[in-house]
């Protein structure tokens, strides 16, 4: 059984590629410019950009289809 592949499907997991690709940009230039040396070299480096990309981009989806609340929960503000 196999499962259809819509276009929105296509176009939400893109988006989120995108979300995640420019979080994950923003930690490597972090961590290329020195500012993971020091005191606080360990709060955050790709991998949680990445992350925090992620969780912008759901946010964003959730409040493109009308879940309002839960995307802001999601975003953190």
């Amino acid at each position: 059984m196999s499962i259809p592949i819509f276009p929105e499907t296509l176009d939400t997991a893109a988006r989120l590629a995108v979300a995640m690709l420019v979080g994950l940009a923003v930690g490597i230039e972090r961590q290329r410019s020195g500012h993971t040396v020091g005191p606080d070299q360990d709060f955050a480096g790709p991998r949680t950009f990445l992350l925090i990309g992620l969780l912008g981009g759901l946010g964003g989806l959730f409040v493109t289809h009308g879940a309002e609340l839960v995307g802001t929960a999601v975003e953190g503000g």
